[in-house]
């Protein structure tokens, strides 16, 4: 391997078990097709064959047997039991994962009956007193944790037992190997048959003049006149199976347990027809585009690039930084010109896959309105586009991190292209295709141009007087190719620097894993809820970018450890925090982190399993409704104020989940719409509000997720709404609709 491989590792006994660390030990089991807990990066091991595997979710840790049993963990950078090949098994796909520390073996009786094998360093049975026999220079080997029993051979096999005080089965000489520390042991009654593990196990007979396996080392014990035997035949363990659970040792050579399939990924094939409409439903078909490209310039020569991006959390499009694209020039006429407010009028993702390239790649068509005298061109006529365009390709390729597809950047490739060429390759590659390199400065300078037209390209047409509007056309085309990659790149680049920063502790805040945090923004604000893994309740206020503030106990509430804690905005100002206490409860309190909280008030006696989901909705006037499942699972709901007083639980539409589920509420004006999934999965729909009532509950067409999941559910500008939920195969699916009408499709996430 030259470079870093991700793989699943699936067991050829067991195969729809992988090695994983979902719960943070190593395991072998099923798993879902989204744990990065059950993918591994194979790092190589320079000047070796051999590789370290990483797990992708948890960084740092790495499959090894240092303490002799197989775990994953942080490792040191010199333990060879960190260190794995794959040994191919004969006659098959399968592998066997072999370890690079090898097994360091003694002779002992620790189960009963003589073997070799690993053996513990405080060990009585592996320790062996030499005895010399009277008068003669044979010895005998007597286990010090059960003196009675001698190393022999009276009935065919080595064996250890009680022994007769004749036995010269018993008696054996110690040959020394020449030049080393090692001995022979060579029986006195059969001197053909020496003491040796050729086949893995004890065993007695004729050796050949190399056998490792025959030649032992007399380790002392200190402290006593015993020794260990140890044999000098390190041979290198294989992570098997055999007992059901992860182990390192000798394999038999049939344990199916011991082989295993790598790269076993649970393989989705998409046909690039049904990526295609994908990109037409989630791209071509929006109503607003995901990104917009202005091209927009102040009198003649300079024009800026602006790319437009959605917000995920607004979904507006958000400008991002100008970029100054330079002088303008038209080539041979000298003219300079500028764009004036040209604005994408539409964005078209199509699949393409050009003949002799075996990569397929997105292009991206940008084109731009068409209205009015775009072009304005210092000393000549100014310029109507009557059509303009820009072409960008980029290619799919695997993230080497987490081996998911993933869209490459095309300036990259472009720019390992060009440095080839500068270089002085005689010819360079891109996109399937050769390009002869040129040994001019002018010559380079026009590949350096056609490298780049691979991927982003102008397409012009225009209306002019005085001049064809071909040529014009050719030459404001030459003018934009370079300018607008230079200003594409640069655009796009700080573009993904608006994504995501790195994870940081919010002011050491802790909770039991995987538990959920209530949250609400205020403007720049974010306010953090959440339980303890003692159950307490605590709050943080503070934003990403500034920082956190302490942690303050929310009024000394309890629930279960990391239960479910939700917090809402009631529209003065306040947070209304609702939750199941450990007697499953229903409890509220209201106030803010960086200031006081009221105490907490039991609501009107609602119970539910103990810190099981309460959910809560606002509407106007400060008007909340709390829901819950209860202990049976129905589904009830209450109306009234944080601070005031409170309705009675009632029931809503004889709806039910599973005891203690999730039921997501959502204010939508003044109608409250309920979503759960019930005891069999399906995902359901209702909606009312306790003082009006509660309509019928309505399944949301083709909807699945484990039985009393959560589903999430936003409210849209368009009076839409869009939920969200992990399908029983752990893929994140979508659809949208409205609280009275019905639900579009279910879509996959990205």
């Amino acid at each position: 391997m030259s470079e870093v491989a991700i793989t699943r590792i699936a067991s050829r006994w067991r195969p729809d078990d992988h090695l994983h660390a979902e719960s943070g030990s190593l395991a072998v089991g099923p798993c879902e097709p989204g744990w990065l807990s059950a993918k591994w990066a194979l790092e190589p091991v320079a000047g070796s064959t051999y590789f370290r595997a990483r797990n992708l979710a948890r960084p740092g840790h790495y499959l090894h047997a240092e303490s002799g049993a197989p775990a994953v963990g942080p490792i040191a950078p010199g333990w060879l039991s960190a260190q794995w090949r794959f040994e191919p098994v004969a006659d098959a796909s399968f592998v066997r994962l072999v370890n690079g520390n090898p097994l360091v073996r003694y002779a002992h009786i620790e189960s009963g009956a003589l073997d070799v094998a690993t053996a513990g360093p405080g060990w009585l049975s592996a320790q062996w007193v030499i005895e010399k026999v009277p008068n003669i220079s044979f010895v005998r080997l007597r286990n010090r944790w059960k003196p009675e029993q001698c190393l022999h051979i009276e009935s065919g096999p080595i064996a250890a037992g009680p022994v007769g005080l004749g036995w010269l089965s018993a008696q054996w000489t110690l040959e020394i190997v020449p030049g080393t520390a090692w001995v022979r042991i060579r029986n006195r009654w059969k001197p053909s048959q020496y003491f040796h593990i050729e086949r893995g196990r004890p065993g007695s007979g004729p050796i050949g003049a190399g056998w490792l396996s025959a030649q032992w080392q007399l380790e002392k014990v200190a402290g006593t006149n015993a020794v260990r035997l140890r044999n000098r035949w390190e041979v290198e363990p294989c992570l098997h199976m055999e007992r059901g659970v992860p182990e390192i040792g000798l394999a038999e050579p049939g344990w199916l347990s011991a082989q295993w399939l790598a790269g076993s990924f649970r393989r989705k094939v998409f046909p690039l027809a049904l990526l295609q409409r994908k990109l037409d439903a989630f791209v071509n078909l929006r109503q607003t585009p995901l990104f917009a490209v202005r091209l927009h310039g102040e009198g003649h020569g300079h024009t800026f690039l602006t790319v437009f991006m959605e917000d995920p959390l607004t979904g507006r499009l958000e400008p991002g930084k100008p970029k100054d694209l330079g002088q303008l020039e038209l080539p041979t006429l000298g003219n300079n010109f500028a764009v004036n407010n040209l604005n994408t009028e539409r964005v078209t993702l199509i699949i393409v896959n050009d003949p002799g390239d075996q990569t397929p790649e997105v292009e991206a068509v940008i084109r731009f309105e068409s209205k009015g005298e775009e072009i304005r061109i210092n000393n000549a006529p100014n310029v109507d586009l009557t059509g303009c365009s820009v072409r960008v390709r980029v290619r799919f390729g695997l993230d080497p991190v987490t081996g998911l597809v993933r869209l490459e950047s095309f300036a990259d490739r472009v720019e390992q292209a060009w440095k080839k060429a500068a270089a002085g390759a005689e010819r360079v590659e891109l996109r399937g295709k050769t390009f002869e390199v040129p040994s001019s400065a002018i010559g380079l300078a026009l590949l350096h141009r056609d490298l780049k037209k691979e991927y982003v390209s102008a397409d012009v047409s225009v209306d002019v007087s005085g001049l064809p509007d071909g040529e014009i056309a050719h030459r404001i085309e030459s003018a934009l190719d370079d300018k607008i990659w230079d200003g594409l790149v640069s655009a796009l680049a700080d573009g993904t620097k608006r994504g995501w920063t790195p994870w940081a502790s919010v002011s050491e805040g802790n909770s039991t894993p995987g538990a959920r945090i209530g949250t609400i923004v205020d403007d720049e604000r974010v306010t953090l809820v959440l339980a303890d893994r003692d159950g307490g309740i605590y709050a943080a206020a503070g934003n990403p970018e500034k920082g956190f503030g302490a942690w303050r106990s929310v009024s000394e509430g309890s629930t279960a450890p990391g239960g479910h804690v939700n917090a809402v905005a009631l529209g003065d100002g306040r947070i209304a925090v609702t939750l199941a206490d450990r007697n499953g409860g229903v409890y509220i309190a209201t106030g803010d982190a960086a200031q006081d909280w009221s105490a907490w008030r039991n609501v009107s006696e609602g119970s539910t399993l103990p810190g099981a989901p309460v959910s809560a909705a606002v509407r106007s006037q400060g008007r909340v409704t709390l829901v819950l499942a209860d202990p049976a699972g129905g589904v009830y709901a209450v109306g009234g104020k944080a601070g005031g007083e409170w309705g009675g639980w009632q029931p809503v539409s004889e709806g039910s989940t599973v005891p203690g589920g999730h039921v997501t509420a959502l204010a939508v004006g003044e109608r409250i719409v309920l979503f759960l999934a019930d005891k069999a999965g399906g995902v359901y729909t209702a909606s009312g509000s306790p003082e009006a009532g509660w309509s019928a509950w309505r399944n949301v067409p083709k909807g699945s997720t484990a039985p009393g999941a959560p589903i999430a559910a936003v409210a849209r500008s368009d009076a839409r709404i869009a939920l969200f939920l992990a399908d029983q195969d752990g893929g994140i699916l979508s659809a949208s609709g409205t609280a009275t009408g019905t639900f579009g499709p279910w879509l996959p996430v990205s």
